[in-house]
């Protein structure tokens, strides 16, 4: 039962902070990227036709306050072939309603590809990080230079840039970056919400890595929440597979998370085929 209800409470920040990012987009950048966001059968289906991959094209919610049917399933994939997006995902929890949901994905055309492992952690004080980088939170003046590290971190197309910068400064909403220097290094973000908050966002400049940026980031994020009074707080990377040294997995562990669960994805079969791809 513990499993399930952070798997809910991480499940609705991250929601949110994926909400966040739709209602953030400029009109020409929502264009640009043809987002679209529907609810179906319980879910929240986010769509991004000109972005390539999953990270905006994916289902969320499935099952949880609801239970699915075999039509629910169908429909959510004909929606997205009509939005004529090939490659997404359907998130689907470890306890979701009803079990033989999966029978009606793979019945669908789907296949499980690689599954997120969500994390949590408690209030526990922040572990400290070696690193001479200097970490702040930032504001609207640095926006642009937040949005450029963690597109190229994510390897998202320029059409995403404005909307992550329109994201800093927003309600519930923390952006932190490090510096070399005077010289943007890392990014990361934290959006909170009852009494929860969602790490996201982690990125570094290419020319910057193995500097300690990323725990850094996670420990001033960590200090944060909790001076924030947040109860717990979540965050997710690709599960472990072979030949990926899983870097934030490691990151994630060391600045005191816990793997919760491993929340299961299902795309496309030709989709599925391929490598997953982390958060």
């Amino acid at each position: 039962m513990e499993h399930q209800e952070h798997a809910i409470a991480a499940e609705w920040i991250e929601r949110q902070a994926l909400e966040d990012f739709y209602r953030a987009a400029p009109e020409t950048a929502k264009a640009r990227l043809g987002l679209a966001r529907h609810d179906l059968g319980g879910a929240a289906l986010f769509v991004a036709r000109n972005e390539p991959g999953p990270l905006f094209n994916r289902a969320i919610g499935l099952g949880i306050h609801q239970p699915v049917s075999e039509d629910d399933v169908i429909a959510i994939r004909d929606h997205y072939a009509t939005e004529g997006v090939a490659d997404y995902l359907v998130h689907v929890q470890p306890w979701v309603r009803p079990a033989k949901t999966w029978n009606w994905l793979f019945a669908a055309g789907l296949a499980r590809t690689r599954g997120w492992t969500q994390f949590v952690r408690d209030t526990a004080p922040a572990v400290p990080a070696q690193t001479s980088l200097r970490v702040v939170r930032i504001g609207r003046e640095h926006a642009l230079d937040f949005a450029r590290i963690a597109a190229a971190g994510f390897e998202l197309s320029d059409a995403t840039i404005p909307v992550l910068a329109a994201m800093v400064g927003l309600p519930g909403w923390y952006h932190f970056m490090s510096f070399h220097g005077d010289r943007p290094a890392g990014v990361g973000a934290m959006r909170v919400g009852k009494g929860v908050a969602w790490l996201d966002w982690g990125a570094t400049h290419p020319e910057l890595r193995g500097q300690g940026s990323q725990s850094a980031l996670l420990a001033e994020r960590v200090r944060t929440a909790i001076e924030l009074g947040c109860r717990n707080l979540y965050s997710e990377t690709g599960e472990a597979v072979p030949g990926d040294p899983q870097h934030s997995f490691c990151n994630l562990v060391r600045a005191g998370f816990t793997p919760s669960h491993t929340r299961d994805n299902f795309a496309p079969c030709r989709q599925a085929d391929k490598d997953g791809r982390t958060p």
